[in-house]
C-alpha cells in the first residue's frame, strides 16, 4: 500500500513571521471540502505545526505497515 490518503497542506508565514495572509474564502470552502473524506487539509503556519504534521505522518506510516518513513529522521 502505497497510502491510504492524501494530505492537503496550505503553506502560510503566519504572523511570527510578520505575514498579514490569512485564508481566503475559497480556500475555507476547499479545506471544508476535504475534511468531509477520508482526505486531510492542513493550514501550516509555523514550525511547530511542521513538525506535528511529521510526526502524525511517521507515526500513520508505522502504524499502516508503510515502509520507508519518508525517511524520516527525528534528529534533524
Amino acid at each position: 500500500m502505497l497510502a491510504h490518503k492524501i494530505y492537503f497542506i496550505e503553506l502560510k508565514l503566519g504572523k511570527e513571521n510578520e505575514s498579514y495572509y490569512k485564508q481566503t474564502p475559497m480556500q475555507k470552502k476547499w479545506q471544508d471540502q476535504i475534511n468531509q473524506g477520508v482526505n486531510e487539509y492542513y493550514l501550516i503556519t509555523n514550525r511547530h505545526d511542521i513538525d506535528e504534521l511529521v510526526e502524525k505522518i511517521y507515526q500513520e506510516c508505522k502504524e499502516y505497515g508503510i515502509k520507508n518513513y519518508f525517511a524520516y529522521n527525528k534528529d534533524i
